[in-house]
């Protein structure tokens, strides 16, 4: 047996021999609840583990399954007997699901009985979660019988796109069992915790935060999807400690009727894509706690975190390393992690840990330089060691021979009254001439004027950074996590 799916079953039989606390209380879409302690928990994870032995492959599996319980123990018993999960969100269609499947070379999917997919993957052999789960029969299986694993266990998480051959992230066992480690000391995420996950567990945000609370003994309190009513009541009413979410999910929470402070709540975490101001404050003014941002990628999971009850607190940053994680920042001309940038000097971010990817699914060139990942990001670190993120060299747009980070033109749109997003995203206008387009999310029950938004981004902005064009709409295309889909607003006809 490997070190790491050792240490990872010792913590697991350390929690069910010592905590008499729930490992996870589950939420359904439907709002019915299921209580697991930790003891069920690991007999259940054991006796799926046979179950994954039974299907007789050593081809990475697919599962495509919602934030439920079936997935928690069935991730638990693929990284504790050395298998592979490719994790696909349960919305992909049947065709992308495909394509994932060629790229990690599997042929065996698991998902919900019924899921009208399997009808339309002849080429892929479907099997019920249910199956998976019953092992080798009903009575749950010794730990000395869970199938001896010959290989490390990972996951392996799409990368973010849309087009082209998808990129598969390899996190191993190792890995995520330090990111677990990383949160728990850095946040830090005790056993007396009760965590609340509305985040889709596809997404390595929402497995970074089921490592954390798999390593501390904390409980999960997993919700199948976000519903605000429901996510308000169990903020209220069900002992919530832990809040990590996205910015849409705090900013829709904190405009919800009949938003109150939660009582035992004490620790709320952005993630996943920037935080503006306007959300911070209209979140700390309605539940009375000032949010802490926390900052990573599927390549690296959780690097930062920036504590709000730390002197000098920044909302605005992205905060200080956590345990065992090393943060440079790089000349873009020469991202060489031997010649890291003085402190407050802009560049790119590189990071170093142990919760790094092995590697790309498929592909053997090597990702890291000199033991760092050099991330799209581009930031600053001040003289105490915190990172604030300034924008993304792959969003850079070409306008009239000049940079433009669309997210300086969002920033300034989104302080016109009545805005409530704003995404930019470049627009044709030639052949070769690029200008910008605004799509404008406003304020419920605000009708919004383009010209006027324009002269007030004229009044702020150099005439180039101006968007030519400007949408309205109720809402912008978002990924699982929150992620502004910008290739979905991409407009190719020209200027209105």
């Amino acid at each position: 047996m490997s070190g790491s799916a050792e240490r990872f079953r010792e913590t697991l039989a350390l929690h069910a021999g010592l905590s008499e606390g729930p490992a996870l209380r589950i939420t359904s879409r439907s709002g019915s609840r299921r209580v697991i302690g930790w003891r069920e928990l690991a007999a259940a994870s054991d006796r799926a583990a046979c179950g994954l032995a039974r299907l007789a492959t050593d081809a990475p599996l697919i599962v495509s399954l919602p934030s439920c319980a079936e997935f928690v123990i069935v991730l638990i018993a693929a990284l504790g007997s050395g298998r592979s999960l490719l994790v696909v969100p349960p919305n992909q269609s049947a065709a992308a699901l495909r394509r994932l499947a060629e790229a990690a070379g599997g042929l065996t999917w698991l998902g919900l009985p019924g899921d009208p997919r399997a009808a339309e993957l002849e080429s892929l052999r479907f099997v019920p979660i249910d199956d998976v789960l019953a092992g080798a029969g009903p009575t749950p299986r010794a730990a000395g019988a869970v199938p001896t694993p010959r290989a490390a266990g990972a996951v392996l998480l799409p990368t973010t796109g849309t087009t082209g051959r998808p990129k598969l992230v390899r996190r191993g066992l190792r890995a995520l069992l330090a990111v677990g480690e990383a949160c728990t000391r850095g946040i830090p995420v005790e056993r007396r915790d009760r965590i609340l996950l509305a985040i889709p567990l596809c997404h390595s945000y929402g497995i970074d935060q089921l490592m954390s609370a798999l390593v501390s003994g904390a409980t999960l309190d997993l919700h199948a999807s976000f519903e605000p009513a429901g996510v308000l009541r169990a903020l209220r009413e069900d002992e919530i400690t832990s809040f990590p979410a996205v910015p849409v999910m705090l900013d829709v929470l904190a405009r919800s009727i009949g938003a109150l402070p939660a009582p035992r709540l004490r620790r709320v975490i952005s993630a996943g894509s920037a935080l503006r101001k306007t959300t911070f404050d209209r979140f700390e003014n309605v539940f009375g706690l000032p949010i802490g941002q926390l900052y990573g990628a599927t390549e690296l999971g959780s690097a930062t975190y920036n504590p709000p009850e730390r002197e000098g607190f920044d909302p605005m940053a992205v905060g200080f390393a956590l345990p065992g994680v090393e943060i440079r920042i790089l000349d873009p001309a020469d991202p060489d992690p031997a010649k890291p940038q003085p402190a407050g000097s802009e560049g790119v971010v590189a990071v170093a840990a142990p919760s790094l990817l092995d590697g790309y699914h498929g592909d053997e060139r090597a990702v890291l330089r000199a033991g760092f990942f050099v991330t799209g990001d581009l930031g600053s670190l001040d003289a105490h060691g915190v990172l604030r993120l300034s924008g993304r060299r792959d969003l850079l747009l070409d306008v009239g021979a000049r940079k433009v980070d669309p997210l300086e033109v969002e920033a300034v749109l989104c302080r016109y009254p009545g805005v409530r997003e704003a995404a930019v995203v470049p627009l044709a206008a030639g052949a070769v001439v690029t200008r910008l387009r605004a799509v404008i999310v406003p304020e419920p029950g605000i009708e919004l004027d383009g010209a006027k938004l324009r002269r007030f981004a004229r009044s702020c902005l150099p005439h180039y950074m101006v968007p030519r064009a400007f949408e309205m709409r109720s809402e912008l295309p978002r990924s699982a996590a929150g992620k502004v889909l910008r290739s979905e607003l991409l407009a190719t006809e020209g200027i209105p």
